[in-house]
């Protein structure tokens, strides 16, 4: 598992919800790159009226392709944050088993997940779990605190108290 320095839980999990924002404008941009054809700018305004010559379609179809790996690293980068994320809450496996879902139940951790990885607004998620708004922010206040209180690396490693 990757190593991450965040001062707190709420770094963490901010972190992760901007990665997830960030994944979802790369998908987007990653599409439009896909969809604007072969060698003709992949939707940034660059269209060729004349028959361009060999070269400018060598160079257009070469910027679109390292483009497109630029993009695939940062979607790359930003899901390994995601999953660091989703082994918080969820455990190793996702499973539930562990993390905060172990610790402080179900409904804590999709209360997380919701907000941070799904990008969901707070109204949405109270919506999903049938409480107040205020009451799934008191939710993710006893997740932070309890993530604080084990500290992030430890429970990124899956070790709880119990475990020493």
């Amino acid at each position: 598992m990757e190593r991450y320095q965040f001062h707190s839980a709420r770094e963490f999990f901010e972190a992760a919800r901007l990665a997830a924002i960030d994944n979802r404008r790369a998908l987007d941009q990653l599409r439009v790159l896909e969809d604007g054809g072969a060698g003709t700018g992949g939707g940034y305004g660059v269209h060729v009226r004349t028959t361009p010559e060999p070269d400018r379609i060598a160079m257009l179809i070469a910027a679109k392709a390292e483009r497109k790996e630029r993009l695939g690293i940062r979607i790359e980068r930003n899901e390994r944050l995601m999953d660091a994320a989703g082994v918080v809450i969820y455990g190793r496996n996702w499973d539930g088993f562990a993390g905060i879902a172990a610790l402080l139940g179900d409904t804590v951790a999709d209360v997380m997940h919701w907000y941070y990885l799904d990008c969901r607004k707070w109204e949405e998620v109270s919506a999903l779990v049938h409480l107040s708004a205020s009451r799934c922010r008191q939710m993710r206040n006893s997740a932070m605190d309890i993530v604080d209180g084990y500290g992030l690396p430890r429970v990124l490693e899956g070790v709880g108290i119990a475990c020493e």
